[in-house]
């Protein structure tokens, strides 16, 4: 609770300075993207709708989102009230189910859809030989229990059939870091998925990671579908192997009993356009 009251004291006061300098200029300000549009990361939520509701004259960007609220809840009717009062707001959602979200419930803001921001980037890190497969599974309100029984598998066959095994997680405790050496501890995990033969994840950021990174990917959905819906909308033809039920297993143990995994096919420089109204909004609100 202490840090809690301390964090939100830090971003009042943060909100209290951009207000002087937007009311002042009409900056941008650029929400994050991510997958905490809704009720399951309230937090994260409510800093957004603070940013939204205080920064009248500013030009605000929301960050391709996935959207999760309860159908006609009271935190969905507040952040519809707040959302669709700013005259200079545009959502970009980064997969089609929610950008189908945002057009129901939010008709009233501009937005558009375009693909996970991290999909832009390329990671700076040297080839590495690779070996052995990497899980990288969620462990926190997102892990899908409906999924248990088919990573449940694909772990006793990993096991079986592969001696090196690695455990990682995409969240680091170096993004708390400072910005300017955030990128290192990045660098450190994407270098893990590049040394990797096969990675094996219910995270979008692994999958996305995977591919980023050439690495083949065995892809599971998390409880909200946000892996599964930016799969379909993105990926179908990247040769990421997304596993939705019990017959998709054998096929799966028989590519890692073979080794045989899926060479990534993603052209990152062609994949860019798919950004192009994002680079729109930016220029218009320059």
């Amino acid at each position: 609770p202490r840090v809690r009251r301390q964090r939100q004291m830090c971003i009042r006061d943060s909100l209290l300075r951009l207000k002087k300098t937007t009311s002042k200029y009409c900056n941008l300000c650029i929400c994050m993207g991510g997958g905490n549009m809704g009720e399951l990361y309230i937090f994260q939520e409510n800093i957004r709708l603070s940013v939204i509701r205080h920064l009248k004259k500013a030009k605000i960007i929301i960050f391709p989102q996935s959207i999760d609220y309860s159908e006609e809840s009271k935190a969905l009717q507040k952040a519809r009230n707040i959302y669709q009062s700013h005259k200079n707001l545009v959502i970009f959602t980064r997969e089609k189910y929610s950008e189908l979200i945002r057009e129901k419930i939010f008709p009233n803001c501009e937005g558009y859809l375009v693909p996970d921001i991290v999909l832009s980037y390329k990671p700076d890190i040297l080839d590495a030989e690779r070996n052995g497969i990497l899980f990288c599974l969620r462990h926190d309100k997102e892990k899908n229990s409906e999924a248990g029984n088919l990573i449940k598998a694909i772990t006793e066959a990993s096991e079986k059939y592969e001696k090196n095994i690695k455990y990682i997680d995409t969240y680091s405790r170096d993004y708390a870091n400072k910005y300017e050496f955030q990128l290192e501890g990045l660098n450190k995990l994407w270098s893990e998925f590049k040394k990797s033969e096969l990675v094996i994840t219910d995270r979008l950021h692994g999958m996305i990671f995977s591919v980023i990174t050439g690495t083949p990917c065995i892809a599971l959905d998390n409880s909200t579908g946000k892996v599964g819906n930016l799969y379909n909308t993105w990926l179908k033809d990247s040769n990421v192997v997304f596993v939705s039920d019990s017959r998709d297993i054998n096929n799966v143990v028989e590519m890692i009993k073979n080794k045989k995994f899926k060479k990534i096919n993603f052209n990152i420089e062609e994949f860019r356009q798919n950004f192009s109204k994002l680079a729109e909004v930016l220029k218009r609100f320059e």
